[in-house]
C-alpha cells in the first residue's frame, strides 16, 4: 500500500497563484500582510506566510497584544490566542486579574493556545465511572433523553429573555440608567452655568442644550417611555437562540446533564450580539434585532443588577464565530436551513411607539 500524501496547507493555493515582487524570505523590506485564511496572513511583497497555529515555528512570530478584557490576540491576524472563561459563575475575577501575568506566561515555546471550550466544561455523568450501578442496572441519568435536553435549553433561553427584559431587575436597571442620565445632564448644565456666569450678554438656551448634548453624547439615551413587546413577539428570537445553542454544541447534546448556567451565560451574550445580527461565511444567520439595543440593560449594569460579568458578551460572540468558522460544510448548511425556516414577527413594533399585535398575550 502506498503512503498517504501529506495534507496540503490551506495557504498553498494562495501562494502558488501569485507572483511576488521580492524573493522569499527577503529581509530588506517591511512586510505588508494580507488576509489568507483564519489565523493565516501572507506578505504580498515576498510571499512569506504567518500561521498562528505554528507558534514559534513561524519566521515572523505572533505579535502579542493584550486587550482590556483580558484576552491575548495576535496583532497580525487578529486571532485570539488566549482568553479567560467567564462562563463559570464561580470564577474569581480578582484572582484572575492578580495572576494575569502567569496566565499569559510566554516562554521559549511561545504562547500556549487555549483550547478549552464549553464542551469540556460540561459535567458529563458516566454510569460506569461515576455512579457504578449494579451489574445490569441502568444509571438514573440515562433517563435524560434528547427531548428533555432540548426542553431544558428552551426553558433556559426563555428565562434569560424574561430576566433581561421583563423582570423586576430589568425595571430597576432602567430606573438606574435614567437616574444616571439625568445626573449627567444636570452636571453638564451646572458646568455650563459656571462657565457663563460672569458674562454680560443674555444666556442662550440653545447653546446650553448644545453643551449638554455634547457632554452626554457617549451615553445611551434611556428609553423614557419604551413600550415592551409581548413575549410572543420574541418567540422567534428565542428559537434562534435555542437552535444556535444546539447546533454549535455549546453544551454537549449527548451528555447526561445539561449545564443550564452555561446556556444562560451564552444566551445573555448572544442577545446583545443579535442587536446587530450574526453572520458567518458571507451568510446572514440571524437578522439584526435593532429594537433590542434600546431594551436590553446597559452592559455595565449586568454585574450590579444581574450578577453577570460583562465580558461574557465578547466571549459568547468570539465563541460563536470561532465554532461557525470551524464547522464542516454539512453542519453549517444544516444550521442555515434550520434558521431559514423561522418566521420573523410581522407586527409594526418599535420601542418608542409600541404597536405589538402578536397573538397570545393578554
Amino acid at each position: 500500500m502506498g503512503t498517504k500524501p501529506p495534507p496540503v496547507p490551506p495557504w498553498s493555493s494562495w501562494w502558488r497563484a501569485r507572483k511576488f515582487l521580492l524573493p522569499p524570505l527577503y529581509g530588506g523590506h517591511k512586510h505588508e500582510w494580507v488576509y489568507v485564511d483564519a489565523g493565516v496572513v501572507g506578505c504580498r511583497l515576498c510571499g512569506l506566510v504567518h500561521v498562528c497555529e505554528l507558534g514559534q515555528g513561524n519566521v515572523v512570530t505572533c505579535e502579542l497584544q493584550y486587550t482590556d478584557e483580558g484576552s491575548c490576540v495576535c496583532a497580525l491576524t487578529a486571532l485570539e490566542l488566549q482568553h479567560s472563561m467567564f462562563m463559570d459563575e464561580q470564577l474569581d475575577v480578582e484572582s484572575y486579574n492578580r495572576n494575569r501575568g502567569a496566565t499569559y506566561a510566554v516562554g521559549s515555546s511561545g504562547p500556549e493556545r487555549h483550547t478549552k471550550n464549553f464542551q469540556e466544561n460540561v459535567q458529563v455523568c458516566h454510569a460506569a465511572e461515576m455512579h457504578a450501578p449494579a451489574r445490569g442496572a441502568a444509571c438514573a441519568c440515562a433517563r435524560l433523553t434528547a427531548p428533555v435536553r432540548i426542553q431544558t435549553i428552551t426553558e433556559t433561553v426563555h428565562s434569560v429573555v424574561r430576566l433581561l427584559l421583563f423582570s423586576e431587575k430589568a425595571k430597576a436597571s432602567q430606573r438606574d440608567e435614567l437616574e444616571r442620565y439625568c445626573a449627567k445632564t444636570s452636571t453638564a448644565l451646572a458646568q455650563y452655568h459656571h462657565m457663563t456666569r460672569g458674562r454680560t450678554e443674555q444666556a442662550d438656551l440653545l447653546l446650553a442644550l448644545e453643551y449638554v448634548v455634547s457632554a452626554t453624547r457617549l451615553s445611551r439615551i434611556p428609553a423614557f417611555c419604551a413600550v415592551l413587546p409581548r413575549e410572543e413577539h420574541l418567540q422567534t428570537l428565542c428559537m434562534y437562540l435555542t437552535i444556535i445553542v444546539q447546533e454549535l454544541r455549546i453544551v454537549s447534546m449527548s451528555a447526561m446533564r445539561v449545564s443550564a448556567e452555561r446556556v444562560k451565560h451564552f444566551a445573555v451574550g448572544m442577545l446583545y450580539v443579535f442587536t446587530h445580527g450574526l453572520a458567518a461565511r458571507g451568510r446572514m444567520l440571524v437578522p439584526s434585532h435593532s429594537e433590542l439595543a434600546a431594551l436590553l440593560p446597559l452592559q455595565a449594569a449586568l454585574s450590579d443588577r444581574f450578577g453577570l460579568h460583562p465580558k461574557i458578551i465578547t466571549e459568547s460572540e468570539n465563541m460563536a464565530k470561532r465554532i461557525l468558522n470551524e464547522m464542516c460544510a454539512g453542519d453549517f448548511e444544516r444550521l442555515v436551513n434550520r434558521l431559514r425556516h423561522l418566521d420573523a414577527p410581522t407586527c409594526p413594533y418599535s420601542p418608542s411607539r409600541g404597536g405589538c399585535v402578536c397573538v397570545g398575550s393578554e
